[in-house]
């Protein structure tokens, strides 16, 4: 059986330009690594549990993203 990809739509009240469509990103990118820093230990918890034979599970690896180590801002 096909496990189900979390998706995110996103509405915006125009289409975006290259740049804002980079600058979203990076935004986004930045709050997963923000969350991660504050929330990790109870949120690979939580994955570890819900998700206990998931290969990528970031709870069985270090908890951090990927690119994630430093905790500096734009």
């Amino acid at each position: 059986m096909r496990k189900p990809n979390p998706t995110l739509h996103l509405s915006f009240p125009h289409q975006l330009t290259g740049e804002q469509a980079y600058m979203s990103a990076l935004i986004l990118e930045s709050m997963a690594r923000a969350l991660w820093l504050e929330y990790g230990d109870d949120m690979a918890g939580f994955q570890g549990r819900v998700f206990p034979d998931d290969p990528s599970s970031w709870a069985v690896a270090d908890r951090v993203p990927p690119e994630s180590d430093d905790e500096s801002t734009f």
